[in-house]
């Protein structure tokens, strides 16, 4: 990318936060922080309601995820295909370090008496986090593409707190989250380039359309393990159904 990439991203503003990310990660995992650091943040955060929790980390799903982008379909075509063409790298990014390196999780490390964890006890799989990775994808997404940076300092903070979500029900080191930030924002980007030079045709949209759709439709129906998250899954549902079935209307019309 040169000083301004395409679709008006500044080429700072895509690689700065990327390598932010990706340094403190360097820096925690070279000087041995990453437990003493997980344990920290852990315990804070079970000052605040796990109710929250549980609301927040719901948030960072790949379904809630692409059940959400409904509500850009209408005027923002080119944004949804943008965060398609993410979610394809952001996936790829986060399960094939998974799978590649295995590393275990804070269950699978710590014992009961220092661990809170709220939902599933997952034991395996956990570099890097898929929910960061995913969180900051759609972050990004939309962060490159505004001016305004206090609409670029709350979408950070907002995938930061998915991020941090994921270190207080105890599932993921702050390494975990760390590298899927800064992978999920690399991703971002390349989404969007990549809509650039191929763009998305009607038949397209219209086949991305009824994906999101089935997303938001199955959203209710598909356990989450964390109970506080159901009804507000039923939420997003009632609120983004309609609008992607009204966008997909429009589009068969030729009207968006």
């Amino acid at each position: 990318m040169n000083n301004s990439s395409a679709g008006g991203v500044r080429c700072e503003w895509y690689w700065v936060p990327a390598a932010v990310f990706l340094f403190a990660a360097l820096i925690i995992e070279t000087a041995g922080y990453n437990q003493r650091l997980f344990l920290a943040l852990h315990q804070a955060g079970w000052r605040i309601s796990p109710v929250l929790w549980q609301l927040v980390t719901f948030l960072g799903g790949t379904l809630t995820a692409l059940a959400l982008l409904l509500l850009a379909a209408r005027g923002h075509a080119q944004l949804v295909w943008s965060a398609f063409l993410a979610g394809l790298f952001s996936f790829a990014w986060s399960h094939a370090l998974k799978v590649w390196l295995d590393v275990p999780r804070p269950p699978a490390v710590l014992g009961p008496e220092m661990l809170h964890v709220i939902g599933p006890r997952l034991k395996h799989g956990s570099f890097p986090s898929g929910h960061a990775t995913t969180a900051f994808t759609m972050a990004g997404i939309v962060a490159l593409r505004v001016k305004k940076w206090p609409w670029r300092l709350c979408l950070l903070a907002l995938a930061a707190l998915v991020g941090l979500s994921r270190i207080t029900v105890g599932v993921h080191w702050p390494l975990d989250v760390l590298v899927g930030a800064g992978g999920g924002w690399l991703t971002a980007g390349a989404g969007i380039w990549l809509s650039t030079k191929w763009p998305a045709g009607p038949g397209v949209r219209r086949v991305l359309l009824i994906l999101l759709l089935l997303c938001a439709v199955a959203l209710p129906f598909v356990d989450s393990r964390y109970p506080a998250a159901r009804w507000l899954a039923v939420g997003i549902a009632l609120m983004t159904v309609p609008i992607g079935l009204f966008t997909l209307r429009a589009t068969w019309r030729g009207e968006a």
